[in-house]
């Protein structure tokens, strides 16, 4: 048996207790951070669920496409925990730089693209993970790309239903996630035995 269908045989009460610590590791989304009215989609573009945890207020940030040209500055990043969907064409991308304004100077901390590369799979709702920023002090800051995909589960079906049940959510991060795989199992049994009662 495999390990995948071992853990689909777990009792209900286990699922309980996965689902609910998830929920509770969440960060609640900062009051002021809302995400604006996701735009429709066209002919082969797909969702960017954009996620950031700054402890600052950031300028823009700078979206690149391989093989464009030109890059497209997303702003409005302010400090808190935030959210939203961004509609891209299918394609690579990453982020070059991330812009901060210190002592009425801007200030551009530069990313890389080994650490920010993403896919965007046109159809889908494509999470590349949370860009977790934290100004350390003076000019120096810490910038990291983690997976918190329980955030990301817990607000996308409360602030957008429709996208989220309409369009597929995969994480477009640099590794499989099996976690993701297992709610959209748990969601599917869920719907099954709803359609039964």
């Amino acid at each position: 048996m495999s390990r995948s269908a071992a853990l689909t045989r777990g009792k209900p009460i286990f699922w309980t207790f996965l689902l609910g610590a998830a929920l509770m590791s969440a960060v609640q989304v900062t009051a002021g951070a809302e995400s604006p009215p996701p735009p429709s989609l066209k002919d082969n573009q797909g969702y960017l669920l954009l996620s950031t945890d700054l402890n600052f207020d950031a300028v823009d940030i700078e979206l690149k496409r391989d093989g464009g040209l030109f890059h497209r500055g997303l702003d409005d990043l302010k400090k808190g925990v935030s959210h939203r969907l961004i509609a891209l064409d299918a394609g690579r991308y990453y982020f070059r730089n991330l812009t901060v304004g210190i002592w009425g100077r801007a200030y551009k901390i530069s990313l890389g693209e080994d650490t920010t590369a993403f896919e965007i799979e046109p159809g889908k709702i494509n999470y590349m993970g949370q860009l977790v920023a934290r100004h350390v002090s003076g000019t120096r800051f810490f910038v990291r790309r983690t997976n918190r995909l329980t955030q990301v589960l817990t607000w996308l079906p409360e602030n957008h239903p429709t996208q989220y049940r309409n369009y597929e959510l995969r994480f477009a991060g640099p590794y499989p996630d099996p976690f993701l795989a297992l709610v959209k199992s748990l969601e599917s049994q869920k719907a099954v035995a709803t359609e039964g009662d």
